[in-house]
């Protein structure tokens, strides 16, 4: 039987991804669990205190499912549509309302959220840059320092909440062009053609 904390956490995390936290009290959370109020403080100190919580839980499964793709024993191209497909679906993992939420309602924990981003941004794409170089599918002439500051900026410009909110397109259409313009024009002609491949054979894979 799972514990009252993971209870709790999985309740609200289901009601915050769809709805964010604003809007939510402590008392719908606890009596859709048909627990007291005070049950529930005493095991979260706040909302605020769930709310870190659900980031700092979602930001470790967000760094284990980066790290094993980067560690798997795959080429460059594998590994880029791994990472394409996965970074794609991370804001519907979080909810964009409740990252709206924490960006609008908890600055400090927003904080947290895009240093996050950026230094895995930067250290992951750096590295795939590089095996990438190895194998001939990144051109070589290409300032990989440059390139990841150009494409972590426009991530970290774009993918707001704010900016999205009065956008047609979502954040994992935002992700999804953001990588395929930075990284199609990074690509060797056997890099272009082998990811063509591979997301054509992923495609018709999904269908079956």
């Amino acid at each position: 039987m799972s514990s009252l904390r993971e209870r709790i956490l999985a309740t609200a995390s289901e009601r915050f991804r769809n709805e964010g936290f604003a809007r939510v009290s402590v008392d719908e959370i606890a009596s859709s669990l048909g627990i007291s109020k005070k049950t529930f403080y005493t095991v979260f100190a706040s909302k605020e205190e769930l709310v870190e919580h659900l980031v700092s839980n979602k930001l470790a499964d967000v760094k284990a499912q980066i790290d094993e793709i980067m560690a798997r024993d795959e080429w460059f191209v594998a590994k880029f549509s791994a990472l394409f497909a996965f970074l794609s679906s991370v804001p519907g993992g979080f909810g964009v309302p409740f990252l709206h939420d924490v960006e609008r309602h908890l600055p400090h924990v927003w904080k947290r959220v895009e240093s996050f981003r950026e230094r895995r941004v930067m250290n992951t794409f750096a590295q795939l840059i590089e095996q990438g170089i190895q194998e001939g599918y990144i051109r070589p002439e290409l300032s990989t320092r440059l390139f990841l500051l150009a494409f972590t900026s426009a991530v970290q410009h774009i993918i707001q909440p704010h900016v999205l909110a009065h956008e047609s397109f979502s954040a994992q259409q935002a992700i999804g062009g953001l990588l395929e313009l930075f990284f199609k024009g990074a690509l060797t002609d056997v890099g272009r053609k082998n990811l063509a491949a591979l997301q054509r054979h992923n495609t018709s894979k999904r269908r079956l």
